[in-house]
């Protein structure tokens, strides 16, 4: 579930800073990206170690598709962003819902697995 939840994350990345119209905003929302990008591999990747019945293929393919997620995101932000009139309404909704993966995923995925790891 993690996996699925840190990829539409990352997807969803992509598509903020494919679909921004100016440099700096480019610059910014990549920067932020950027930033947290590593702990959201940390996370995935020490849970797939924790996995036990997990292959090292398994382990390859999906470090594969978390790593090419927010570039397809960029591509899909790209070619989003002919079609939107009016894009500084387009980049607003597309960075809330990016604002609301990365809630979802560190309160729920992340942060209640740790507090029901405490209380065990």
């Amino acid at each position: 579930m993690l996996f699925l939840a840190l990829s539409l994350h990352s997807i969803m990345e992509g598509v903020s800073i494919g679909i921004s119209p100016e440099v700096d905003q480019v610059v910014a929302t990549g920067t932020a990206i950027m930033a947290h990008k590593a702990f959201a591999g940390y996370a995935l990747g020490s849970t797939m170690v924790a996995a036990k019945d997990m292959s090292t293929r398994q382990h390859f393919w999906l470090s594969l598709v978390f790593s090419s997620t927010t570039p397809v995101g960029v591509l899909v932000g790209f070619l989003l962003l002919n079609s939107f009139d009016d894009s500084a309404n387009a980049v607003g909704v597309v960075q809330a819902m990016v604002a609301g993966t990365f809630l979802y995923v560190s309160i729920v995925e992340v942060g209640m697995k740790e507090l029901v790891r405490r209380d065990s």
